[in-house]
């Protein structure tokens, strides 16, 4: 609890920054819907900058439960910007199993993160390369 020992109206404004903490990776993680140990190759510093630069988790699930896809069909995805692969670990998640995943994305930590949890993910590299003429994916 960030405030413990404090009743909610003695917590104001003016005295918050005396009685509040900074928060852990696994309570960021946890706020991010991740498991705690998500981004433990990372530096906290590295690891809270991975965290908010995403989506929430279960926020994603929510969104795909929609789809009309049976878990065992081939799926083939294109993530830009994919950051920690917070969608890969949504698909996996919810019980897809045979996923080839593209991922783009520049920032080398969370690159290290996604490839720790998810080592089958195919890493392409900066997302601008779509813009290009003679653009593929593989």
């Amino acid at each position: 609890m960030l405030f413990k020992g404090y009743k909610p109206e003695e917590i104001t404004p003016d005295n918050y920054k005396n009685i509040s903490r900074p928060l852990n990776v696994h309570e960021v993680a946890r706020l991010q819907t991740m498991p705690a140990n998500y981004a433990d190759m990372l530096s906290k510093t590295q690891a809270i900058n991975a965290f908010g630069n995403g989506w929430t988790a279960e926020i994603i699930k929510h969104i795909m439960k929609f789809w009309n896809i049976p878990k065992d069909e081939d799926l083939i995805v294109l993530s830009l910007y994919d950051g920690i692969a917070t969608g890969r670990f949504c698909l996996d998640s919810l019980g897809y199993k045979n996923v080839k995943y593209f991922a783009y994305e520049i920032e080398a930590q969370p690159i290290k993160c996604a490839l720790a949890n998810y080592p089958d993910i195919i890493e392409k590299g900066d997302a601008f390369a779509v813009r290009s003429d003679n653009w593929s994916i593989e």
